[in-house]
């Protein structure tokens, strides 16, 4: 459980202008944090705060947001269409137009919805899972897969699941999440 206290700072030792020292700094329970110790503390932090801001840019992230924005419009076709999946790739992709504004396409960073369809890994289409009917979700378990990078980048292919969720995994473990149908 987290704490949700927030310390409170009740006293100030010594004055930070006056003496060359950090303020000691006491909570609601009289806990003393000493210099040393908040310090240490904020050295931490500031520390987690850098590694934490790191995030993958260029190619992998913009396949993944493509293969993400067409794993939800895959959703969103089949809830729009009682539950059938696309019959092709151009059926979904005459959806995917009409349902994608300008703007979206402006935030995805990619000129024309035929761009969403293009891996940026590996300048290829992506792959659309021919699945003939949907298998039922099963708790604990990732729905089903709908595209994937045909050659992927340095063996290995990013994936997105119905609903928007992806994935980069290895070619290898590919073939077995994929359904007979959809190989």
């Amino acid at each position: 459980m987290l704490v949700s206290r927030t310390i409170q700072i009740a006293q100030v030792q010594r004055s930070w202008l006056g003496q060359n020292t950090m303020p000691q700094v006491r909570s609601s329970d009289s806990c003393l944090i000493s210099p040393r110790h908040f310090s240490l503390l904020l050295a931490i932090l500031s520390a987690l705060v850098v590694l934490g801001c790191g995030k993958q840019t260029g190619p992998v992230a913009q396949e993944q947001s493509n293969l993400s924005w067409l794993g939800s419009k895959y959703g969103m076709f089949v809830g729009s269409h009682r539950g059938r999946t696309p019959k092709s790739i151009d059926e979904f992709k005459k959806f995917v137009e009409k349902k994608t504004k300008a703007a979206e396409l402006e935030r995805l960073k990619v000129k024309d919805v035929n761009e969403l369809f293009i891996s940026p890994r590996d300048g290829k289409p992506f792959k659309m899972v021919n699945h003939a009917k949907l298998p039922p979700l099963v708790g604990g378990q990732p729905p089903p897969i709908v595209f994937y990078e045909e050659v992927g980048h340095d063996g290995k292919r990013s994936i997105a699941y119905l609903g928007g969720n992806t994935q980069t995994i290895e070619n290898s473990a590919l073939q077995s999440l994929l359904p007979a149908e959809g190989r």
